[in-house]
């Protein structure tokens, strides 16, 4: 097909929902993306048969033979990737493709359609290249993949996950006192592999993708397998189950006693039990420092918050030295307020006398924890829980001759003010 004088950089927008089945190329007017900037994305596969053709020729082709034209763009886009020499990236991120294939892909249901589709034509086309390299070649291949999502929660373990296995139907029929072996190289797989590809994905997702992936219902594990699966009719496409993890023998028998094989098979299954601990750790890890997180951000708005008060109730008190957390200054949602003197004798500042500690008007306090159950208490009492935080942010960034006036800014009624002055216990 002809390159049109109508090309667009991106392929933005589309009048199509989806382009699972788009319109046959050609029957319509969307401006077409240039050769050289096409990606792999369902959208841009279309714009690729665009120019490709359909061999208008010889009609009805292009329907009736559909598979086999979406095999070839598949195709084009994968030849030479295994020697591209962009295969890393950062632990923290997504290899680009990834990327680039949820950023062009429609959002909510759709573009999830779009996107398992392609990824289920890209591994039956990978099924069938193995399938063809065997019967041409009289070798045999092993393919086995493990799928890095789970549903949100479920732990990250090989009884919880599956693996779409590649393997000649022929090859294991003919030697079937190797269906023990295989099974065991699948299941190690998932127990290694597997496990890391899952706990990788999910910090990739939550940091990139911004998912939150909370947990949404349980999930079973996978009900006990033995030996090989059968594989999908008429196919050399094999789904595994994962098992539970192989534990150490609990009571090891002397070493002396051990012959080279069996010892070579308990120091694999050591090896792993270190790596399914190692995990755990990875994922504990990963769990603290989100709560860390959040434990950070908190104290940044809580200073913040405390920062703000200070500026609006005692503006005198802060000088050019005073250091103002990251969440005050930067956030553009609460801009730093205009200073305005309250009326009245000025709170003196701090004492310039070297041989005097420098005073403090006010510092942060925190009230006994008795004191504080008490005023939540009589708040709840009053109907005034609701106020509970202002209440304590008041406490902890004034003084406390201040308090009754800062309580009724926040709206507690100056007759329970006065009471929760005294409740509060530190009116010396």
């Amino acid at each position: 097909m002809k390159q049109t004088d109508n090309q667009v950089p991106l392929s933005t927008t589309s009048p199509l929902p989806s382009f699972v089945n788009p319109a046959m190329p050609g029957q319509d007017d969307v401006p077409i993306v240039p050769w050289n900037l096409l990606q792999f994305n369902m959208n841009h596969m279309y714009h690729l048969r665009r120019h490709l053709g359909v061999l208008p020729i010889y009609e009805g082709l292009y329907t009736s033979k559909r598979a086999n034209f979406d095999a070839s763009d598949l195709a084009w886009f994968a030849e030479g990737m295994h020697h591209d020499g962009q295969h890393r990236h950062s632990d923290n991120e997504f290899h680009p493709i990834y990327m680039n294939l949820h950023q062009e892909s429609l959002l909510g249901p759709s573009g999830k359609f779009d996107r398992k589709t392609l990824l289920q034509r890209l591994q039956n086309l990978t099924f069938d290249l193995a399938t063809l390299w065997d019967r041409a070649s009289g070798g045999t291949t092993l393919i086995v993949h493990a799928n890095p999502t789970m549903v949100p929660g479920t732990p990250p373990r090989p009884e919880f996950m599956k693996a779409n296995v590649y393997l000649p139907p022929a090859f294991l029929e003919h030697n079937p006192h190797l269906h023990t072996t295989i099974s065991h190289i699948v299941q190690l797989f998932l127990e290694t592999v597997g496990v890391r590809t899952v706990v990788q994905w999910t910090r990739r997702a939550r940091r990139n993708l911004h998912y939150s992936l909370n947990q949404t219902r349980i999930v079973n594990p996978n009900p006990k397998a033995v030996g090989i699966p059968n594989p999908e009719p008429d196919t050399s496409h094999y789904v595994f189950l994962g098992q539970p993890a192989s534990n150490p023998p609990s009571s090891p028998a002397p070493a002396s006693s051990l012959s080279s094989d069996q010892l070579e098979a308990r120091v694999a299954d050591l090896a792993v039990q270190l790596l399914h601990a190692e995990e755990t750790v990875a994922v504990l890890s990963a769990e603290k420092a989100a709560v860390q997180d959040e434990l950070e951000a908190g104290k940044q708005q809580i200073t913040a918050l405390e920062t703000e008060l200070r500026l609006h109730t005692h503006p005198n008190d802060i000088t050019q030295h005073d250091t103002f957390p990251p969440a005050y200054a930067t956030s553009p949602a609460t801009p730093p307020r205009h200073r305005t003197n309250h009326a009245g004798t000025p709170h003196p500042g701090p004492s310039r006398t070297p041989a005097a500690a420098p005073s403090t008007p006010y510092s942060p306090r925190t009230p006994a924890q008795q004191s504080v159950r008490l005023y939540i208490a009589y708040l709840r009492n009053e109907g005034l829980e609701h106020l509970t935080g202002g209440v304590s942010l008041a406490i902890r960034a004034t003084e406390h001759a201040a308090w009754i006036e800062e309580f009724e800014k926040i709206g507690v009624p100056s007759t329970i003010a006065a009471k929760l002055v005294t409740v509060v216990g530190l009116d010396g």
